[in-house]
């Protein structure tokens, strides 16, 4: 595989500085897909892959930083609270509470 190059000129050094990185880019690809899996499967168990990335998908709560199965989340901002509060801290949203809303009179003419 062979890259080709354009014959029109860059118009700066940050373009051709971004081509020859993208052309080591696809080769340094080339070469690990080559090394890695054009071998055989009892060859390639023995060979040092770098290992497959765990990730945690758990949120983290805004007010102690810490990781949570069920959390509040603010429908403006998306804060994630690891249990309801009042007010937002974020965004400064007023939240209902489990209280009933007071209804105000409205005045007599």
């Amino acid at each position: 595989m062979q890259l080709t190059k354009t014959s029109m000129k860059l118009p700066n050094k940050k373009c051709r500085r971004i081509i020859k990185y993208q052309e080591r880019l696809v080769t340094e690809l080339l070469q690990t897909l080559l090394l890695m899996y054009h071998c055989g499967p009892a060859i390639r168990r023995k060979m040092n892959a770098p290992p497959p990335d765990t990730v945690d998908y758990r949120a983290a709560c805004f007010c102690h930083r810490t990781l949570v199965d069920m959390a509040s989340v603010c429908s403006n901002c998306l804060s994630v609270y690891c249990k309801a509060v009042p007010l937002c801290t974020t965004c400064n949203v007023i939240f209902q509470t489990d209280r009933p809303l007071v209804r105000l009179s409205k005045k007599k003419k």
